[in-house]
């Protein structure tokens, strides 16, 4: 159970690495990543490494990765700055420094990803150090597992409750929520959504449909000036969907809308055949459920 993990763990240690690297600025971004990380971290769990070297090349067994954990002196080595391969060696820190249990059978390696392990027998440590990369990024938009989901995409909202909040690129308080407005009977086996100057034209593979989005009143069916994409974009801000997996074999797929500042929000369960499109100064989707096909806008609430 994932609650023993946080009742298995001390109090929580200062521990500030020293970063070395003969880059200045390679020093700058992976100490503030290393802060990050360790500050995000629930009062019960603690991390420290006593120092974090950049170089030129890690190699483990043979093999050049992107860094390593060594759980003797508690050291990183790195042979990269990139923010999710410095939190994936900061995961492994925490999972062995906080004895967290990877017994349960969704923490199994896929054979699938077995080629991307090099130490044998470090499956599922790999497994939860993935999971755990994106913690305080997008796993935060995760949420409750949909109808869709591929495997037990529980994983990621447990690596995620082992910190209080998310990097500066996600705002989970914030949602974008569908205001449905037109709802119509759907036969076809495709979609099709144009965007034209009053309204939109919905082709279903068979027949086509010109009407308002906001009241289903028909519109003269013209040549349409966008057509419908994932995602979405207006003015630096989008729409559209993102897909998160992990190498136990767990995909999730989820709306997410990120604003003009680069900042990500959820915005739930993608749906069958979803398409996302601007009109009158608001982002809009359709996608079919249940036989029918579903128009809306959405708004963006909290936060």
């Amino acid at each position: 159970m994932w609650v023993s993990w946080l009742l298995l763990a001390g109090c929580r240690t200062t521990c500030t690495p020293t970063v070395r690297a003969d880059d200045p600025q390679a020093r700058a971004v992976v100490g503030e990543l290393a802060r990050t990380f360790v500050d995000q971290l629930v009062p019960s769990l603690e991390v420290c490494v006593p120092t974090i070297e950049v170089v030129d090349e890690v190699r483990v067994l043979g093999q050049s990765v992107g860094g390593s954990y060594h759980p003797t002196t508690r050291n990183i080595q790195l042979a990269t700055t990139e923010p999710l391969l410095v939190y994936h060696e900061l995961c492994h820190a925490l999972q062995r420094q906080n004895d967290l249990p990877l017994d349960d059978p969704r923490w199994a390696l896929d054979p699938a990803f077995a080629e991307l392990v090099p130490h044998r027998g470090q499956g599922r440590a790999e497994v939860f150090a993935v999971t755990c990369q994106e913690a305080l990024g997008r796993a935060q938009l995760i949420g409750a597992p949909c109808d869709s989901d591929r495997g037990d995409t529980s994983v990621f909202s447990d690596v995620t409750a082992l910190f209080t909040g998310p990097d500066d690129s996600v705002d989970p308080t914030r949602e974008a929520a569908f205001v449905e407005t037109v709802r119509r009977p759907f036969v076809g086996d495709t979609l099709e959504i144009g965007v034209l100057e009053d309204g939109v034209s919905v082709f279903d593979g068979t027949t086509n449909a010109a009407f308002h989005p906001a009241s289903g009143a028909p519109v003269f069916p013209g040549t349409p000036v966008r057509t419908a994409s994932d995602p979405a974009r207006h003015d630096g801000a989008a729409l559209g969907s993102m897909e998160l997996g992990t190498i136990n074999g767990a995909v999730a797929v989820r709306r997410v809308y990120q604003d003009a500042n680069g900042v990500s929000s959820p915005a739930g369960c993608l749906q069958e055949l979803e398409q996302f499109f601007w009109f009158e100064e608001a982002f809009w989707s359709g996608f079919v459920e249940g036989g029918e096909l579903h128009l809306g806008y959405w708004e963006v609430r909290g936060g």
